[in-house]
């Protein structure tokens, strides 16, 4: 069955990073919506979801698609209203996230070598809501790829 290129570029991330070795051991899946139970989120969860596709011109005859993928890293780091939060735990979720900047940044990507490393944002580093109703840690990768066509 034909994949959209966002698609194609997200399983290649998610190739990418359960190839590669990392300070925190994980199996990455590629999901529409990384949605956990707590109790599923007592180790480290990674998950690439393809989220948005800018199309521009770039040439006369071509295209530039700028395709976002998210790779989103979650674990409980503490209680529920962010009672006990394990700041070790937090800072090594962290730094998880900066690992997997730096495996793709400024890198053609493995697998699906026709897209190029734009940008990666991570914005806000995790998100506040989760750490303080849930204890859960999630931080946010965006990768951007650009693909000429």
């Amino acid at each position: 069955m034909p994949k959209s290129a966002t698609t194609e570029i997200a399983d290649a991330i998610t190739t990418s990073l359960n190839g590669a070795v990392f300070s925190r051991p994980f199996t990455a899946v590629r999901s529409r919506r990384p949605s956990f139970r707590l109790q599923d989120l007592e180790t480290v969860r990674v998950s690439v979801v393809p989220v948005a596709v800018e199309s521009a011109l770039a040439d006369r005859a071509r295209d530039r698609g700028l395709h976002k993928v998210q790779v989103w890293v979650q674990q409980r780091v503490g209680g529920a209203e962010g009672d006990g939060i394990d700041d070790a735990e937090f800072d090594a979720l962290d730094y998880l996230c900066q690992e997997i900047d730096d495996h793709f940044r400024h890198k053609r990507l493995p697998g699906y070598q026709q897209a190029a490393w734009q940008r990666t944002e991570r914005q806000p580093l995790y998100w506040p809501a989760h750490l303080d109703r849930q204890g859960v840690f999630t931080g946010v990768v965006t990768l951007t790829y650009s693909l000429v066509r």
